[in-house]
């Protein structure tokens, strides 16, 4: 049996497309764009069933907790 926190950073998707390890290690970058290719050619060959653009494959590589927590602090240390 393989221990919890393996598990989850191995085989977990967190995501639908990805696990944690990848993201870690920059795998999922070539997932992204495969997955983003796989859905512009959908869309090419039945454009009736898309009303929007597909989802936006782009990941930021820095993720912020509370960002808007963060920004006001910040705001306040600029106006004192």
């Amino acid at each position: 049996m393989i221990p919890l926190p393996t598990y989850l950073n191995l085989k977990y998707k967190v995501s639908i497309f990805t696990t944690p390890h990848r993201r870690h290690t920059g795998e999922d970058e070539a997932i992204r764009i495969k997955r983003h290719d796989v859905y512009k050619i959908a869309k090419l060959a039945h454009p009736e069933r898309w009303s929007k653009d597909t989802r936006n494959w782009l990941v930021n590589k820095v993720a912020t907790l509370n960002p808007n927590k963060k920004l006001n602090y910040l705001k306040g240390i600029l106006l004192l």
